[in-house]
């Protein structure tokens, strides 16, 4: 057996362990550097009898070393792991080694936290799933990740649903089925559904019976209506009591005013119905005589002349109703404004001194001159063209400034005219032969301002007297083009020279 030499330091320490446990059998409390152990400590260490301040050093080794610790391994045995450089405990009951103590900051990724592993050791680690942790501490709930399941409110039952308050989410237990969801006071609750149904049948409405239940009905009587909405008044539905006019009385009669039909109040005995400007009116004739009396008794009758008057004059024919005096000079007058406007069987024209229009519907026949002052005026040489409109209207062509707008050139080809030909014809149930124009011959060329079309707008007649105007066109083309040849000669005949 080999001897084991031990040096003096080493020894001093056996002789001091051996003298405690002579002392621990006597007050059961060791002491190192002090000889009053204090009475709650089993080792009680002072660096006050040691020569300068030390510490204790608890037996240090690695975690393969602590590995060859042999068992049983008592709990709570006190090691210090160089490989983790932290101070470890034996817990018995796990049977591991936990860290009790580190020399050094604990270091942790940042935005990690520290969870137990399997192991239980304290292991860093990232929050993930529904929440996020930053290195702020903020934490941040994943979109979507809160479901049903997460959510637990106070008194939900089957069917229930949530709503806010104001301070909080509550629960509005369910209601009774066919019940409606309304609001009440700003807050959401069940009533009974006391809405109208939907299902109606077609052309038909809701009426309230006398239960005050809406029943579907379909309308009869004076009006109908369709399953568009469409209604209409059936025929002869609206009679005399249905109607009612501001101020109507007895004897009213009802006109259109241009916006709704007002009533005429009556007018008096005698008093005969006219128009005074497009509305009617009673008036009171003058003079005396009644035109059905007048009529009936084959006598004749005078209404005293005046201001807007007609004057009927003569003895009545048997088989007239209305007879006009042809004898003397004074035919039949038309008052117009100050002017007098005369036609008849043998009146000779004088100057009017006021303004009136003649309009003929159909023919008007002259037996001498027709004599218009507005359109004529003195001397032989100074007069206008007359011409004839399609609606039968009488006008004078006139061509100074101060009766044109719009005055600008007039961009066309006016050769065109020459595309066109005289044509000799006779015109229809007449043998006599005439030569001019054909009227659609122009409108095809689309020389529309020489055509006069009719009120279908159809070619019906020739502007003879604007032709002028197009050939002169033509005329001051042909003229530059002569002008251009006759300068391109005189080049030509300098050269020669």
């Amino acid at each position: 057996m080999e001897m084991i030499k031990m040096n003096k330091p080493i020894v001093t320490i056996l002789v001091f362990l051996l003298l405690s446990h002579i002392a621990k059998s006597q007050t059961e409390n060791v002491g190192i550097g002090t000889n009053t152990p204090d009475n709650s400590a089993v080792l009680h260490v002072s660096f006050d009898a040691i020569s300068g301040p030390k510490g204790l050093l608890i037996p240090r080794m690695t975690s393969l070393q602590r590995a060859s610790i042999p068992a049983p391994i008592a709990n709570g045995l006190l090691i210090f792991n160089t490989d983790t450089n932290q101070f470890e405990y034996y817990d018995a009951s796990g049977t591991s080694w936990l860290p009790l103590l580190s020399t050094g900051n604990i270091t942790l990724n940042s935005g990690s936290i520290l969870v137990g592993d399997a192991t239980n050791v304290a292991t860093p680690v990232s929050i993930s799933g529904d929440a996020l942790l930053n290195n702020a501490g903020v934490v941040t709930i994943q979109d979507n990740s809160v479901d049903g399941s997460d959510i637990s409110i106070t008194g939900e039952v089957n069917g229930a649903i949530s709503y806010h308050d104001g301070t909080d989410w509550i629960v509005l237990t369910p209601g009774n089925d066919g019940d409606i969801l309304a609001v009440n006071s700003g807050l959401p609750s069940w009533q009974a559904d006391n809405s109208i149904s939907t299902v109606l049948t077609a052309g038909n409405i809701l009426v309230g019976d006398a239960t005050n239940a809406a029943v579907s009905v379909s309308m009869s009587g004076d009006i109908l209506i369709t399953e568009t909405g469409l209604t209409t008044i059936q025929d002869d539905a609206v009679d005399g009591s249905d109607i009612s006019l501001t101020s109507e009385t007895t004897g009213s009669l009802t006109y259109f005013n241009g916006t709704d039909w007002i009533a005429l109040a009556p007018g008096t005995d005698g008093q005969s119905l006219s128009l005074a400007g497009g509305v009617p009116v009673w008036t009171s004739a003058s003079g005396g005589g009644n035109l059905n009396d007048a009529y009936g008794n084959g006598s004749a009758i005078t209404l005293a002349g005046g201001a807007g008057s007609v004057v009927i004059n003569g003895s009545l024919d048997s088989d007239a109703a209305l007879e006009v005096s042809n004898s003397g000079t004074n035919g039949i007058a038309l008052q117009v404004n100050s002017g007098l406007s005369r036609f008849g069987n043998s009146y000779t024209a004088t100057v009017a001194s006021g303004d009136g229009d003649l309009i003929v519907d159909n023919v008007l026949e002259v037996g001498g001159d027709l004599f218009l002052p507005n359109i004529l005026t003195d001397g032989t040489s100074n007069f206008y063209d007359i011409f004839v409109k399609s609606d039968g209207k009488l006008f004078r062509d006139v061509s100074s400034r101060k009766y044109k707008d719009n005055i600008r050139t007039y961009d066309f080809d006016f050769k065109k005219i020459l595309n066109t030909s005289v044509k000799e014809y006779n015109i229809k149930g007449s043998n006599i032969k005439q030569i001019g124009l054909i009227a659609e011959e122009l409108d095809s060329l689309d020389i529309n301002y020489l055509v006069v079309y009719d009120k279908q707008n159809n070619p019906d007649a020739v502007h003879y007297n604007r032709i002028s105007l197009y050939l002169l066109e033509v005329v001051k083309e042909q003229q530059n083009e002569i002008d251009l040849m006759r300068e391109e000669l005189e080049k030509l005949k300098a050269k020669v020279k």
